[in-house]
């Protein structure tokens, strides 16, 4: 009786990440949409208009332009970026560039801790075999919702990421090397 049940746990499981794997894309663009809102609010938070919010690079699927900076979502999530004129981001301070640098991380880690606080809130502690199951797979999309599709982002060897982007790690460490020496 007792294998029985751990079988149906384990199928039920293993259906459910089949399901979230096939929402992974949808859960790559939130985490980037978030990872990138962190950096352009910081920018704004000291007073820079940065030229494009931009998430993916094929398929434009919407662009609007607010104030000065144009918005542009597209369909694959690959680039997902923050244009700033390289004036407006020498004339930030090494400590400005240091948070605007650590916001998109920032983001994503306050978001996914939101996502489990909220999964713990709505199933309290689990009393049966399916909502243990349940909430394995929404703390997974928790997971995913922190950035872990990202987090190239936390790497501060890496110069460039896959993609040939610099890495926003990197990009921390030289601005802590430039300040405080090696």
């Amino acid at each position: 009786m007792e294998s029985s049940i751990i079988l149906a746990v384990l199928l039920a499981y293993g259906a459910v990440i089949c399901c979230l794997n096939r929402a992974r894309p949808l859960l790559t663009y939130v985490s980037q949409f978030v990872h990138e809102s962190g950096h352009y609010l910081a920018l704004r938070l000291f007073g820079v208009y940065p030229l494009e919010f931009k998430i993916g690079d094929t398929r434009l699927m919407c662009r609007m332009t607010i104030q000065t900076t144009i918005f542009s979502f597209h369909l694959n999530t690959n680039k997902s970026t923050v244009v700033v004129s390289g004036d407006d981001i020498r004339g930030l301070s090494w400590w400005q560039r240091l948070v605007v640098y650590a916001a998109g991380a920032a983001f994503n880690l306050a978001f996914g801790f939101a996502a489990v606080m909220l999964v713990i809130w709505y199933f309290g502690f689990a009393n049966t075999a399916l909502e243990i199951v349940t909430g394995f797979a929404l703390l997974y999309l928790a997971l995913e919702l922190l950035g872990v599709t990202s987090l190239i982002c936390f790497d501060c060897l890496r110069q460039t990421s896959p993609d040939g982007q610099q890495t926003d790690g990197y990009a921390i460490r030289e601005i802590l090397e430039k300040r405080f020496g090696q």
